[in-house]
C-alpha cells in the first residue's frame, strides 16, 4: 500500500512526499542481472531501486569500468541481495514502496556483516546533509551525468589489481616498485626475466602485464607468444616497456598484438601510470 509523509525546516519550508504501489511485469524475487561486462575488475555492485531503468543507466555507465551490476526491485529482498552478493557498493533510492531508502540505510549500518559497504544515495530527493548523517558514503540526485556518477564509484570502490612486471633489469623493477608502494590499489608482482613471468601467470593470472622484450633465454616475444596459447592469457593486457629499437616487422606485430608500446627513455613513471589507468579503466585519486 501506499504512503505519504512530510519533511519540514523552521524557516526553510517544508517537503510532502508519497508513494503508490505499482504494479510489476517482472517478477519480484528474482534479481534483476544486466549483461556481464567485457572484463571484470572483481567488483559487484548492487542496485536498489523499485525503478528498472535505474538499473540499467547505472550498468551502462559502469560496465566499461569492469563493474559487475545487480539488481533489486523490490526493496523487501534488499537484504538478503546484499548478504548474498556482498557487493563492493550498494547504489540506493529512497522513494520505494515497501522499504524506503531511510529505512534501509539504518538496517544495512546495523548490520554487522553489511555495515562496512558503502552506501551511495542515487535519489530525486534532495536531502544530502540527512543521507550522510545517516551513513551514506555518498549522495547524488538524479538524473546525474555518466562522469560524475563514474568517478564517485571509482572513489568509493577502491579497485584491487594485480600487475606483473617482467624484466631482467632490477634497476627498472625497482623503480616499479617504488612507483606503486603508496598505492594500495594495486599489487605490483615482479619477475626477473621471461621463464619467472611465465612461472608466476601459470600460478596467479595477473590483471595487467608490464613487459620488457630484451630478455635473455625467454625473451618478451617468446612470452607473447606462451601467453597466445591459451585464451585466457591472451586477454590479459599487456603494455611492452621496452628499449629495443625495433624491426618494422616488430613494430607491425607490436600494433598488432599489445595494448600498449612505450619507450623507456621516452616514459616516465607518471605517464606509464596514467597509461596504466587507462588500459585498467581505474580513475587514480592517489596524490
Amino acid at each position: 500500500m501506499g504512503r505519504i509523509w512530510v519533511e519540514s525546516t523552521v524557516g526553510v519550508g517544508s517537503t510532502f512526499s508519497f508513494s503508490l504501489p505499482l504494479p510489476r511485469t517482472t517478477t519480484p524475487d528474482m534479481p534483476h542481472h544486466s549483461e556481464l561486462p567485457t572484463y571484470s575488475n572483481g567488483h559487484t555492485v548492487l542496485v536498489i531501486d523499485d525503478d528498472p531503468a535505474t538499473a540499467e543507466i547505472v550498468a551502462s555507465y559502469l560496465h566499461p569500468d569492469g563493474y559487475t551490476v545487480c539488481s533489486i526491485i523490490d526493496s523487501r529482498q534488499a537484504l538478503d541481495a546484499a548478504r548474498q552478493h556482498r557487493p563492493s557498493l550498494i547504489i540506493l533510492d529512497i522513494l520505494m514502496p515497501h522499504q524506503d531508502g531511510w529505512n534501509l540505510l539504518a538496517m544495512l549500518k546495523a548490520d554487522a556483516k553489511l555495515q562496512h559497504i558503502p552506501v551511495l544515495m542515487y535519489t530525486i530527493v534532495e536531502q544530502q546533509r540527512l543521507g550522510l548523517h545517516l551513513g551514506a558514503s555518498a549522495y547524488l540526485v538524479k538524473p546525474i551525468a555518466e562522469d560524475r556518477l563514474r568517478s564517485t564509484v571509482a572513489r568509493l570502490v577502491q579497485p584491487h589489481v594485480t600487475i606483473l612486471a617482467i624484466d631482467d633489469d632490477p634497476d627498472v623493477l625497482e623503480i616499479l616498485r617504488q612507483l606503486f608502494n603508496d598505492r594500495k590499489s594495486y599489487q605490483l608482482v615482479t619477475a626477473a626475466g621471461g621463464q619467472a613471468g611465465l612461472d608466476s601467470i601459470r600460478q596467479q593470472p595477473p590483471d595487467l602485464i608490464l613487459l620488457d622484450l630484451t630478455m635473455p633465454e625467454v625473451d618478451g616475444f617468446a612470452v607473447l607468444a606462451e601467453l597466445d596459447k591459451h585464451p585466457a592469457t591472451r586477454a590479459i593486457p599487456v603494455i611492452v616497456l621496452t628499449a629495443k629499437e625495433l624491426t618494422s616487422s616488430e613494430h607491425e606485430y607490436l600494433t598488432r598484438r599489445v595494448t600498449q608500446y612505450l619507450k623507456k627513455d621516452a616514459t616516465d613513471s607518471m605517464h606509464l601510470l596514467h597509461q596504466i589507468n587507462t588500459v585498467l579503466h581505474i580513475v587514480d585519486t592517489a596524490n
